[in-house]
C-alpha cells in the first residue's frame, strides 16, 4: 500500500506535496554571493505529509515545512524540515492522516480527539530568544533556528492561557 494523493488541482503545480527533508551543503549559486553577506533566510508553508482524510481539503491545511538558506563568506547552504507538531507526530506514527477538514475537529479520527490540530505553517517570528512557527488555530511551536529541530509548543512561560495564538503579529 503506497501513499497517493488524489488527482485534484489542489495537489498539482506549486501546491504539489514535496514531502522531503534535506540538507544541501555548499549549494550551487549562479553568479557570486558577496563575501560580506552573512545571515539566514527562512520560509515556511504547508506541505502535507499524507493524503487528506477526506479526499480533498484546502492547501493551508498542509503540515508546516520550514526551509533555511544560510549564507556566509560567499557560500550558501540549505536545510528543510517538517515542523514536528502534535498533529505531525501523531500522523507519522499512524502512517496516515488522522485530522480531517480544515478547522473542523468533528471530521477527525476519534483517536486524536482534543489534540492540538495546528500545523505551524503560516508565519515565523523570532521573539524573546525564541524562534516560533505560527498558525492561528494553535499555540506557537518553538524551533531551533540553526538546526530547525522542533522544540515543542511554546506558552511564553505560562503567560499564554488560550488554546490559540495569532499567526500574523
Amino acid at each position: 500500500m503506497g501513499t497517493r494523493f488524489p488527482d485534484l488541482d489542489i495537489y498539482r503545480g506549486f501546491k504539489s506535496p514535496g514531502r522531503f527533508e534535506a540538507d544541501i551543503f555548499e549549494a550551487e549559486v549562479d553568479g557570486e554571493l558577496p563575501a560580506e553577506l552573512s545571515g539566514s533566510y527562512y520560509r515556511v508553508g504547508p506541505d502535507p505529509q499524507f493524503p487528506p482524510r477526506l479526499r480533498d481539503d484546502i492547501f493551508f491545511n498542509g503540515d508546516g515545512m520550514i526551509s533555511m538558506f544560510r549564507i556566509d563568506g560567499g557560500h550558501a547552504d540549505f536545510r528543510q524540515r517538517y515542523i514536528r507538531t502534535d498533529k505531525f507526530v501523531a500522523e507519522r506514527a499512524a502512517r496516515r492522516a488522522l485530522f480531517g477538514a480544515y478547522r473542523n475537529p468533528y471530521t477527525d479520527d476519534p483517536s486524536v480527539a482534543g489534540m492540538i490540530r495546528g500545523t505551524g505553517n503560516t508565519n515565523l517570528v523570532y521573539h524573546a530568544d525564541k524562534f516560533l512557527a505560527l498558525k492561528e488555530d494553535s499555540p506557537p511551536v518553538a524551533l531551533d533556528p540553526h538546526t530547525l529541530t522542533t522544540e515543542g509548543n511554546w506558552d511564553f512561560h505560562g503567560a499564554l492561557t488560550s488554546k490559540t495564538f495569532t499567526a500574523h503579529p
